[in-house]
């Protein structure tokens, strides 16, 4: 038997070459399986750091497309798992927040380390380095309306809408002189005023009709 790494010659069933130390891959059907008949398995540690924020709001953990566990903000997680490959992704809310492909192998603690902010922000990764994976932040206006406050004023200003007439005044002069139109005149009507003094006040009935409306309009009024 030989090692595959270097080519010294090992005694069969031997575990590690002792010339390298390189671990022994058992040799099957022309292809290399796995290190030994019962590989041994391992833990993942999923992380979630704290920050403050979303923090009602849980992380599902998914395991090649099955959801076991949460982690909520500042938690830590430890799942036990046999030997193998591992397709793990984060998910708040149904959204994504990252997948990763793990091997958990000869009892390895492999860990997931991420922060969820007012968006979805980068996640890293560790196995045993510092490496770390990250990808970019969407836009957070998109997640974060800001508070908005609409202010309606009206103002009315009366004296905007005419000249202003004394009530009282307007309702004498037609009163008296409504045949001649002096009321119409009062309130600077002059047109109107020439035609109540040629047509006797509409031949009384503008004269009879304005007295009426002069006696129930507000003091003053606006023309």
């Amino acid at each position: 038997m030989y090692c595959h790494n270097c080519g010294a010659q090992i005694l069969n069933g031997a575990k590690y070459c002792t010339e390298c130390g390189e671990r022994i891959a058992r040799v099957a059907n022309s292809s290399i399986s796995t290190y030994n008949d019962d590989p041994l398995g391992g833990t993942l540690t999923v992380t979630r750091n704290s920050c403050g924020y979303n923090d009602s709001v849980p992380v599902e953990v998914w395991i090649n497309n099955s959801c076991g566990n949460i982690v909520r903000d500042g938690e830590t997680i430890t799942i036990d798992l046999s030997a193998g490959q591992y397709c793990v992704t984060l998910k708040q809310k149904g959204r994504e927040i990252s997948t990763r492909l793990v091997d958990i192998r000869d009892g390895a603690n492999e860990m997931i380390s991420f922060s969820v902010p007012y968006h979805q922000q980068s996640s890293v990764y560790s196995r045993g380095t510092n490496t770390s994976f990250s990808r970019p932040a969407p836009d957070p206006s998109s997640y974060l309306q800001p508070h908005v406050q609409v202010t309606q004023q009206v103002v009315v200003n009366n004296t905007t809408n005419g000249r202003e007439k004394n009530k009282w005044i307007a309702f004498l002069l037609c009163f008296f002189l409504g045949g001649i139109g002096a009321h119409k005149f009062y309130e600077g009507r002059v047109g109107q005023g020439i035609l109540y003094l040629l047509t006797v006040g509409l031949f009384g009935v503008g004269w009879l009709l304005d007295t009426i409306i002069l006696l129930c309009k507000p003091n003053p009024y606006y023309v």
